[in-house]
C-alpha cells in the first residue's frame, strides 16, 4: 500500500506479485480476465499521464503474447510501474490493484 494512502476497503491489498502468490498458489492459474482488465486500466492512465511512454511500452510488451501472457510477469510489471510514477498516479493504480484483488473471483 502506498505510504500515507489508505482508501476504505483496501486494507488487505498487497503488491500484485504477492497477491498472485497468495491467492493462486499456482502462478499459472487462470487470472487472465482479472489481469487483462487491470492492464487496460493501467494503460488508460499511463496514456493520459506525462512522461510515461517507456512504462506504457513495457506494459504493452508484457501483454503482447495475448493468451500466453505469464501472470507472474504481468504482475511484476504492474508493480514496477507503480514504483516509477508520481504519487498521485501511484495511488490511482493502487485503486485498480484493490479492485482487482477484491473482485477477481467474479471475473
Amino acid at each position: 500500500m502506498p505510504e500515507g494512502y489508505n482508501p476504505p476497503g483496501c486494507e488487505n491489498t498487497t503488491s500484485m506479485t504477492d497477491w498472485l502468490k497468495k491467492v493462486y498458489a499456482d502462478p499459472n492459474a487462470d487470472v487472465a480476465c482479472s489481469l487483462a482488465l487491470t492492464c487496460n486500466w493501467y494503460e488508460s492512465e499511463l496514456k493520459e499521464a506525462k512522461r510515461t511512454k517507456a512504462l506504457l511500452k513495457q506494459l504493452k510488451s508484457v501483454r503482447s503474447n495475448g493468451e500466453n501472457n505469464d501472470p507472474a510477469e504481468v504482475c511484476q510489471v504492474l508493480d514496477t510501474i507503480k514504483e516509477k510514477v508520481p504519487v498521485k498516479l501511484r495511488n490511482r493504480l493502487f485503486d485498480f490493484d484493490c479492485a482487482t484483488q477484491s473482485f477477481a473471483a467474479e471475473c
